[in-house]
């Protein structure tokens, strides 16, 4: 598996356990965060790479800006010292 597949199933991965914590389905978030359901299970399952606009919106959505941006924001530094190292 491609590194920025892994990345991008870690961050589908810290949303959903974020999201299941507070017993939030899908559409839930969705409606919270004013954005598609498709969006939410592409994030989720790895299919998309979240905007760093999406990730503020469900993380504002969820009330946990720090965690889920932590991670977002890791693996755009460690997908930068990828590319310099290219």
């Amino acid at each position: 598996m491609m590194n920025g597949e892994n990345d991008l199933r870690k961050v589908g991965a810290k949303l959903r356990e974020i999201r299941l914590s507070q017993g939030l389905r899908q559409i839930d978030l969705a409606k919270k965060a004013d954005m598609g359901i498709k969006t939410i299970y592409r994030v989720e399952n790895g299919r998309n790479a979240p905007t760093l606009n999406t990730i503020m919106r469900l993380a504002d959505a969820l009330g946990c800006t720090t965690e889920l941006f932590r991670v977002a924001v890791e693996i755009q530094e460690n997908q930068q010292k990828v590319g310099k190292n290219t």
